[in-house]
């Protein structure tokens, strides 16, 4: 071993817990993990643990040997030894009960019950120790942690920087500028008087900081939930079309411009032709979207709208709530009481199942966040062609 310490890492602590275990020497684990003896030792002692311990009734140190019988004035077995009754508490009756004296294995090394062959039957004594690697690293954490709170300074000067500080702090000073100005008395960085304000050092506190305790939190924009949809449209039941069919679809989305934007653009890419088309959205809504897929029908083609809706690819969002109306203005028609489905949905948070709308999405992005602005217009269609 060099002479730099080192504290010891869990895969030594689980070294000497199996050691433990196995009933080996401080010795013996030391030399397994390339440590001293002592530091095993003094790392069992004080890293060891208090086991959960259920005393027994019966838990005098004389039970073994006690032939006592009688002791009680109404005895339900009568003769019967009293050390073997579970009825009555010995400690209640019995004048010459006498607690279990520590076991040897606790007042020396090894220090705890790890090895101990009475573990495995049961042992009847109390204060059973034990160690345990993670419990024993969870300790040396959070020694060290606490080893490392407080200021590292000698008293008089501690009390001359923290006041220091607070002078300058009340006066509209910011730690930056005392760490400078009062360099010669603090001598600590604007981090570090952050620090020592925040755990309130000297009384010290964050409403002396005026620009800390002026920001706003910021607001957190909530979490758009997902559409409900019927299990027929799944993005289950969309893969297992055949793969003519799945080939030849069209997927929609919606591109937003700013958070205060109020319209959006309505994008059809159509897989087969590498067509995208774009239709302004006054409101970023479910009516919108559906008002805009009839103007759709009425303009394009029978032919044309048949080939372009034949299956339909879409994500969650709230503007494609109503499944039912979409997938109607799709074509969707029942026959025989089956209905032939055109409007599939994505599976939550999975834009890559539709990945050619996406992909294609960010070429003509700059000219759609524009149109969502109220200053420009986009005519009633318009396309885009790769």
């Amino acid at each position: 071993m060099n002479g730099e310490y080192k504290q010891l890492t869990l895969r030594e602590r689980r070294e000497i817990e199996e050691g433990l275990t196995r009933g080996d020497s401080f010795r013996a684990i030391a030399r397994l993990i390339g440590r001293q003896p002592s530091t095993v030792s003094r790392e069992v002692r004080e890293n060891r643990h208090l086991r959960a311990f259920r005393r027994r009734r019966s838990a005098c140190r004389d039970r073994n040997w006690c032939k006592r019988v009688g002791v009680c004035a109404e005895c339900l077995r009568e003769g019967a030894f009293c050390a073997g009754c579970d009825a009555r508490d010995c400690r209640d009756h019995c004048a010459a009960y006498a607690d279990r004296i520590a076991c040897d294995a606790l007042v020396r090394a090894p220090w705890v019950c790890n090895g101990c062959r009475k573990n495995r039957y049961g042992c009847n004594r109390a204060n059973r120790y034990v160690y345990d690697a993670e419990v024993a690293q969870k300790a040396s954490d959070e020694r060290r942690s606490e080893s490392r709170k407080g200021i590292d300074m000698d008293p008089g000067r501690a009390e001359a920087a923290l006041a220091r500080i607070k002078d300058g702090e009340s006066r509209g000073l910011s730690p930056y500028e005392i760490s400078v100005l009062y360099a010669d008395v603090v001598g600590v960085s604007q981090s570090t008087i952050y620090r020592w304000t925040d755990a309130g050092y000297g009384g010290l506190t964050n409403l002396e900081l005026e620009r800390k305790v002026g920001f706003r939190p910021r607001r957190k924009k909530a979490s758009r939930k997902p559409t409900r949809h019927s299990p027929k449209r799944s993005y289950d039941e969309f893969k297992k079309l055949p793969d003519s069919l799945k080939d030849a679809r069209t997927e929609l989305d919606c591109v937003v411009g700013r958070n205060v934007d109020k319209q959006a653009v309505l994008t059809l890419y159509n897989l087969p032709c590498h067509i995208q088309l774009g239709l302004l959205l006054k409101a970023h809504d479910c009516a919108s979207v559906i008002k805009e897929l009839r103007n759709v029908r009425s303009v394009m083609p029978k032919l044309m709208h048949t080939r372009w809706m034949r299956v339909v690819l879409t994500d969650n969002g709230e503007e494609f709530a109503d499944e039912n109306s979409i997938g109607e203005l799709l074509g969707e028609r029942a026959a025989d009481g089956d209905l032939k489905v055109h409007l599939y949905y994505c599976d939550p948070r999975q834009s890559q199942q539709k990945g050619g709308c996406e992909k294609n999405t960010p070429r003509s992005a700059r000219s759609w966040r524009r149109a969502c602005s109220s200053s420009m217009s986009l005519p009633a269609l318009t396309w885009w062609s790769l």
